[in-house]
């Protein structure tokens, strides 16, 4: 069995992007982690990812959380540039 941990390292996404993703899912972390990993298989996954990282970042300027508006952005922006060689879609 694998741990989170290891998950992680094998999923293709950073902690922050995973937490993120558990977070605008709804769902725990490892499931983040395996969701992403299939996400980032496809154009269409990859700009799935980048808008909900997005939608956290938006949110958290909603709810007037601005350290965490800028923990999402900063993931959302490294996402964006780590695929950037990637077809882009509608990130």
């Amino acid at each position: 069995m694998l741990s989170l941990d290891q998950c992680i390292d094998l999923c293709g996404l950073s902690e922050d992007e995973i937490d993120l993703l558990a977070r605008h899912q709804g769902v725990p972390a490892i499931v983040a982690a395996e969701l992403g990993s299939e996400l980032l298989k496809s154009a269409e996954g990859r700009a799935q990812l980048a808008r909900a990282l997005r939608r956290c970042a938006d949110c958290a300027i909603e709810c007037g959380n601005l350290e965490d508006a800028a923990r999402c952005y900063r993931a959302y922006t490294l996402f964006r540039e780590r695929v950037a060689g990637a077809p882009s879609g509608d990130y």
